[in-house]
């Protein structure tokens, strides 16, 4: 997983996203703020040795690179969410059937 910090994006036309394809990414999180552009480049395949790639794709202008490890994921569902706000509440817990 790679953060792209840059102060202009390159266009992510299907070429683009066809060579990030081929670099074993499958997503691709577009962030912004008012002074610059973030990426977020995530693939089960995709190898931290080809960020260099990566950047070279989608970014025109000074970029700073961030390669990032997974750490943790969490999924989280409605039910659950629901439950856990009602549990720190103090409601019992559900009864086992």
């Amino acid at each position: 997983m790679i953060l792209i910090l840059t102060d202009r994006l390159g266009a992510l036309d299907t070429d683009a996203l066809g060579g990030l394809g081929s670099l074993g990414v499958t997503n691709v999180t577009l962030l912004e703020d008012a002074s610059m552009v973030g990426v977020l480049v995530q693939g089960w395949a995709f190898e931290t040795s080809s960020a260099r790639d990566a950047v070279e794709m989608l970014a025109s202008g000074e970029s700073d690179v961030r390669v990032l490890r997974p750490v943790m994921q969490v999924s989280v569902s409605p039910q659950e969410v629901a439950y856990a706000r009602r549990e720190d509440a103090g409601t019992p817990e559900k009864e086992k059937r």
